[in-house]
């Protein structure tokens, strides 16, 4: 019996091109485990899988995976040199952008061992959500990789643009100027809360007397009073708020002049760090509780977990590696792809030939 085989013409080039002599199924399912495992344990698990197909050594399965993010880097640089109008823009769109970082492989002279990694996550009312990653110091391109994939998610010149960060140097630097002057920042209620936890936890570690359940109820209920008013009416309010948490402390010390004040030095330590950032995003803090009235997003908690799939489980926590900053992208490429649910519009795994659909 011979067996033929017949080229699919109908595929799309983008899918004929990637990796020609390897079957869609293979090239998809070796992309996908190879953007969850190390290149070595993904080979493993192919050939414990796939006995009598050759080339699943870890080397084969990493140029294939990296192939696949070639071709999608080749597609957004398509979209970079020839902009296309989105026909129909987006009313709404919501970024909430996070920063990690990676290990460099090899590096040049003058370049840092670590690198870093934009990610975010695109929501707009009428396309869905899509995720992104772009290594920011790769080359020139980062800044209009983000602009392309916005524009490829309804981005228009009339769309309301919000940009949700923790709001970290780098990232306002970001938001300044890769996102353009027409879009709102707003700070991140989930760092701003997660600060006023530390606030609220250091309470308990206050010198202990016979009176620390009543000095301990007050305090809590200014720091409550200085986040409502935060949750409500911005930085100035929170500001009063903040002024009666300071003197409720001080009148704690003032009634207990033997205990250690290292105690009350470290939440003042803790409010004074707080303060610093809430004044340094101070345009970025505002409009929470109408937001979350209005079904708003307030939080980039979703973002953190994009991080954990894109990065830290594949690139950091889980895998003490070094990476090439262009492997890592054409790597992020693909983990992107599989999130968003894109990844067979390039392996072609689920073209299927006309006569055996019928």
């Amino acid at each position: 019996m011979v067996a033929v085989i017949v080229a699919n013409d109908s595929l799309p080039l983008r899918r004929r091109n990637c990796c020609p002599s390897v079957s869609p199924e293979l090239r998809h399912l070796q992309a996908k485990l190879a953007a969850q495992l190390p290149y070595r344990q993904a080979a493993a698990l192919l050939d414990e899988l796939l006995p009598e197909t050759g080339g699943l050594n870890h080397a084969t399965t990493r140029n294939r995976t990296l192939a696949v993010g070639k071709r999608i880097e080749q597609e957004i640089r398509e979209e970079i040199d020839n902009p296309c109008v989105v026909p129909e823009p987006a009313e709404r769109m919501v970024v909430g952008i996070d920063g990690a970082f990676v290990k460099a492989g090899h590096t040049r002279t003058g370049q840092r061992h670590q690198f870093e990694i934009l990610t975010g996550r695109v929501e707009t009312s009428e396309r869905g959500g899509e995720a992104f990653a772009v290594v920011r110091d790769l080359d020139p391109y980062a800044k209009r990789r983000v602009q392309a994939i916005l524009r490829r998610c309804g981005r228009g010149q009339d769309t309301d643009l919000r940009i949700l960060s923790d709001g970290e140097d780098g990232l306002r630097g970001v938001v300044g100027t890769w996102f353009g002057k027409k879009c709102e920042h707003r700070l991140d209620w989930f760092h701003v809360a997660r600060r006023i936890a530390r606030i609220e936890k250091a309470f308990l570690y206050l010198p202990y007397g016979d009176d620390f359940q009543e000095r301990l109820a007050p305090h809590w209920a200014n720091l409550n009073s200085m986040k409502w008013m935060l949750w409500n009416d911005g930085v100035d309010m929170a500001e009063f708020g903040m002024t009666k948490v300071r003197i409720g402390l001080f009148q704690h010390a003032l009634a207990h002049p033997e205990a250690d004040g290292e105690r009350f030095e470290s939440i003042e330590a803790k409010l004074d760090e707080l303060r610093s950032y809430l004044y340094a995003n101070r345009e970025s803090v505002m409009g929470y509780a109408e937001a979350y009235r209005n079904g708003e997003r307030i939080s980039t908690a979703h973002v953190e977990c994009t991080v954990n799939q894109l990065i830290n489980w594949r690139m950091c926590k889980k895998q003490q590696m070094g990476w090439s900053r262009a492997g890592a992208q054409y790597l992020l490429h693909v983990k992107t792809a599989i999130i968003n649910g894109r990844l067979d519009r390039y392996t072609g795994h689920h073209s299927i030939p006309e006569d055996i659909a019928a």
